[in-house]
């Protein structure tokens, strides 16, 4: 496709020129069609004159002349109806007319007897089946309008025929047909070929400046001209050719972002195997800690190796302080599997969150402890209580806890604080640890995301501020985290009142 419009912009000129001419031939078709009528119409009233004719005995002027009168009253534009042989004129005229008989008598014969070689070969063609008239000019008539003589073979050595007005010509016959395209966007007009003025014009036509013309077959001193009433075809045809390559830019741009997608898939596909791979790592790693310490300590138990009471029962809590841990992480495994399959249900209920929070701190304090880490609580005495899931709560308060400790090097320092802050509770956790840059915050979120720190393997399955972030929205509450790079970080767990 990309080549495709490469092409096609080479070849802008030759596509234009292609459109142009098909334009033009479109206007070309359409005075074709207009000429057509007029003759048809000649024809009819060439057709209408001979049957007339045929039925009147032509020894007698008086019957012939009643049949021509019959055919010049018939159609307006009509203005004289003759027949003509070497002996005689006989014709039939216009009431106007009347007056000047023996003049359009004498005009008429000469006017025939300077063209006999027209229609002689008129007379040929007709003999072979061709029955086409003869067009001839006439000086204006008394009336000021051009006039022009239709003639036809007649039987044996006659001529007949039909001198017509062509301003009543135009007014009647033209002015319906070409009013035919005015809804179809075209401007026609007839014009004179010696002074180029118009007689006849559709819409605002008059001023227009036409782009092809034909001459009129039945009115050789006309033309008829015609143009695209709103532009010019070479403007349609630069117009067309342009939009269509917008369509194809469009197309090409459509196909480039769908690849760029798809490309961009593929590359989140394979990072996300990637930390699927490092997920499971990384959990059986977790997992192997403490079900080495319990396995430990109860083998040392088992062996009898505990030498006082005092021993065993701090052995006992190391065993159930580290059996907890255990099933926060598995429940935590459990819980990202039914959020990723839409089946986590939590059970809310009216709670005192300090209480929850001391409850955590509690069972958390010996393990910190442990580590090293001091532990510093700013728990407001006087916190309203909140609508929840508890156990929710605890366990995302518990990763963070565990993303504090994680991440701490030399300063193992956490500080827990709660209060309210207007229509807000408000958990924070900071620590002074290694800090997250600004160009990772955005993605800590993620699922099996993990900050990677020059210098510093960290190990995690990746779903605990995932999981943090899930609990938040499902209450209707925010997290929010504030870091510096090498300063510590503060995340903020805010629950409505």
């Amino acid at each position: 496709m990309i080549s495709y419009t490469a092409l096609e912009l080479t070849r802008l000129n030759e596509q234009e020129t292609l459109i142009e001419d098909l334009y033009r031939a479109q206007l070309g078709a359409i005075l074709f069609s207009v000429n057509q009528y007029c003759w048809d119409v000649v024809s009819g009233w060439g057709n209408s004159l001979r049957t007339e004719l045929a039925e009147a005995t032509h020894s007698e002027a008086e019957q012939v002349q009643t049949s021509l009168r019959r055919v010049q009253q018939r159609h307006e534009p009509i203005q004289i109806a003759f027949t003509y042989t070497q002996k005689r004129i006989v014709l039939a005229l216009a009431d106007s007319l009347e007056p000047q008989r023996e003049q359009f008598a004498a005009r008429i014969a000469e006017t025939l007897a300077r063209n006999m070689r027209e229609t002689g070969k008129m007379r040929e063609h007709a003999s072979k089946g061709y029955v086409r008239p003869v067009v001839l000019e006439l000086a204006p008539t008394s009336r000021g309008g051009d006039a022009l003589i239709l003639v036809f073979a007649g039987e044996e050595e006659d001529l007949e025929g039909l001198l017509i007005s062509t301003a009543s010509f135009v007014r009647q016959v033209l002015r319906p047909k070409i009013s035919e395209f005015e809804s179809r966007n075209f401007l026609l007009a007839v014009k004179r070929t010696d002074d180029k003025s118009i007689l006849l014009a559709t819409n605002d036509a008059g001023s227009a400046a036409f782009e092809y013309e034909e001459p009129l077959w039945i009115l050789p001193n006309m033309t008829l001209a015609i143009k695209l009433q709103n532009a010019s075809t070479a403007e349609i045809a630069a117009t067309r050719t342009r939009r269509t390559l917008w369509l194809m830019l469009g197309v090409n741009v459509i196909i480039l972002t769908t690849i760029a997608l798809i490309l961009r898939t593929l590359l989140r596909e394979a990072q996300l195997a990637r930390l699927k791979s490092n997920f499971v790592d990384n959990v059986s790693h977790d997992l192997r800690t403490p079900l080495g310490l319990i396995r430990m300590f109860a083998e040392t138990l088992q062996m009898g190796r505990v030498p006082s009471e005092e021993k065993k029962q701090e052995y006992y809590g190391v065993l159930a302080r580290e059996t907890e841990r255990l099933t926060r992480m598995v429940n935590n495994l459990l819980d990202f599997s039914r959020i990723e399959a839409g089946r986590k249900v939590y059970e809310s209920k009216t709670f005192n969150l300090t209480e929850v929070i001391v409850e955590v701190l509690n069972s958390y304090r010996f393990h910190l402890e442990q580590r090293g880490f001091t532990l510093v609580e700013k728990l407001s005495p006087e916190m309203p209580c909140i609508t929840a899931d508890a156990e929710a709560v605890s366990q995302a308060f518990v990763n963070l806890l565990d993303n504090a400790v994680k991440y701490s090097d030399e300063h193992k320092h956490i500080t827990v604080a709660l209060y309210r802050d207007e229509d807000w509770a408000v958990l924070e956790v900071t620590d002074r640890g290694i800090g997250i840059d600004a160009k990772h915050r955005h993605k800590i979120f993620d699922k099996f995301y993990r900050v990677e720190t020059v210098g510093r393997a960290t190990r995690g399955a990746g779903i605990g501020l995932a999981l943090v972030q899930h609990v938040m929205a499902a209450h209707n509450g925010k997290v929010e985290v504030q870091s510096e790079l090498g300063k510590g970080s503060s995340f903020y767990l805010k629950f409505p009142i």
